[in-house]
């Protein structure tokens, strides 16, 4: 009884480790866990090669994302390194703004990297502070954080509440709120900020972004916005709502840009000239002076520096969809099967005897790779895909697939059968080869193709496209492991009998 324990045991271990689990093929320039993929074109028109240059990317939805985008991933040209991005903004199922921190751009031509996505269970990987030379998300914060930034004016209450923004509201004479980053930061460089401007009153009230040089000297205001003792700032009075804000900051002087709205184009402010090598910006929230009041409640949402050039990269195309095909090792130990939808997800592929499927009904045909079973999942309702299916070797022409659903065997037509290892077939959610019969944008149930036994003419009969055993290691080694197996049991059944 121990002995026949002992070998049940054995035998349940080799099957085990004989089992290959489903993987995706040819993974070594793809993302691991992705299945879509597409390539996205930077064109870089200057001269000079462009080192952590942080370029964004206007997305649009695909079916296969994640509705909030959480699932994008970023990688450089090899297709595995990942890059740091951050997600500025973005509309759920419609589109997004993505800031992508590339290593290197090559000058006065192409850059190539990856946009992976398609993975249900992949949560966001968005990072500003690994984007970003310089960059503060203020809704994230509690309190001001004092690693980045000195606060050199307390005069307003700044409310820190909301996960989007920080609020400062303040109202009297001289009630002010400034805060200026505490690294000297080298010139030739971008500053972003979105502000929205709720509610102001009184002959003082201003925002103000102010620059300071090394040794904290006020060297210029690129912005200077609101009244000052009733008179009008440079940039003209304030208005109500939501502000974007762009300064380029060289050696030789600024310019300042603004919209209200991300869909606008940019629109030029100012500028001014100046000599300078390291800079320490200020945000400057100002209600009244030593002498008149003035109130203001205003929103500050994020704040970054990236890199400068001129002429700036453009992302000039957004290849087509790539998708990477899900393999697996076919139950009759043949080779491997590579499969491929051209639309949605293909999860769960396994590999199935054709002995655990009911025999009644079954075509009279050679299965010489067994059966597949999979999902495909991500579809829209009632949608219709196209599976392409790579054999271990090629199939006869005239060859057919075989379904079975719900015990009961019926055929699928095979768009590509010219006798080479590509096979395609069509099946539709809640119809043809769907094997619950719902629609409900996932398609499930076993198959695979075969075709008839060829005639006998003498000696044992070989199907026409059975691959011939060939000693791979994977068939070496699973031989090698029942060898070891049966000499254990063997040695053991020699020990008992001594005893």
């Amino acid at each position: 009884m121990k002995m026949l324990n002992l070998r049940f045991i054995l035998f349940i271990c080799i099957i085990g480790l004989a089992f290959t689990p489903p993987h995706f093929v040819h993974a070594a320039n793809w993302l691991n866990d992705y299945q879509i993929r597409r390539a996205i074109v930077i064109h870089n028109p200057g001269g000079s090669t462009l080192t952590d240059y942080q370029i964004l990317i206007n997305v649009s939805y695909d079916s296969e994302m994640q509705l909030n985008f959480d699932d994008l991933r970023f990688t450089d040209s090899d297709g595995v390194t990942k890059l740091s991005y951050w997600i500025e903004s973005y509309v759920a199922g419609v589109s997004a703004r993505i800031w992508v921190k590339v290593p290197q751009i090559q000058p006065n031509g192409n850059t190539t990297i990856y946009m992976y996505y398609g993975n249900p269970s992949a949560s966001s990987q968005s990072n500003g502070t690994a984007t970003f030379d310089f960059f503060d998300d203020f809704g994230s914060d509690s309190s001001l954080d004092t690693s980045k930034w000195e606060e050199i004016a307390t005069g307003a209450t700044v409310d820190w509440s909301s996960d989007k923004y920080v609020e400062i509201n303040s109202t009297g004479k001289g009630a002010d709120w400034r805060i200026r980053t505490k690294q000297n930061n080298s010139v030739n460089f971008i500053a972003e900020f979105k502000l929205n401007i709720i509610w102001f009153s009184g002959s003082s009230r201003k925002f103000l972004f102010r620059i300071f040089d090394e040794t904290n000297t006020l060297v210029d205001n690129p912005i200077n916005w609101g009244t000052y003792d009733w008179s009008s700032a440079p940039d003209g009075d304030l208005s109500t709502g939501v502000r974007w804000f762009k300064v380029v900051l060289k050696s030789d002087g600024w310019i300042t840009y603004s919209r209200a709205s991300l869909s606008d184009p940019w629109s030029q402010w100012r500028s001014g000239s100046w000599n300078q090598d390291l800079l320490k910006p200020s945000l400057h929230h100002m209600a009244g002076t030593s002498g008149y009041h003035g109130a203001l409640t205003e929103r500050w949402y994020y704040y970054f520096h990236r890199k400068y050039a001129d002429p700036e990269p453009v992302v000039s195309s957004i290849g087509a969809e790539e998708r990477m095909p899900v393999g697996i090792e076919t139950s009759t130990g043949v080779g491997e099967a590579a499969f491929t939808s051209s639309s949605g997800l293909i999860t769960n592929l396994t590999a199935i005897d054709e002995q655990n499927l009911p025999s009644e009904g079954a075509p009279n045909l050679e299965f010489p790779y067994g059966f597949f079973a999979f999902n495909i999942t991500g579809l829209t309702p009632g949608e219709a895909v196209n599976v392409t299916i790579t054999l271990p070797s090629p199939l006869p022409e005239g060859s057919q697939y075989w379904k079975c659903q719900n015990n009961i065997w019926y055929q699928i037509p095979v768009g590509d059968n010219d006798g080479d290892e590509i096979i395609i077939i069509t099946l539709q959610d809640g119809g043809i080869g769907d094997g619950d019969g719902i629609i409900n944008g996932v398609i499930s149930d076993p198959g695979a193709p075969g075709y008839k036994a060829p005639s006998p003419v003498g000696g044992t009969i070989m199907p026409a496209n059975h691959a011939a055993w060939s000693p791979t290691m994977g068939n070496i080694a699973f031989i090698a492991l029942i060898l070891f197996a049966l000499s254990v049991t063997g040695t053991l059944v020699l020990i008992k009998r001594k005893h």
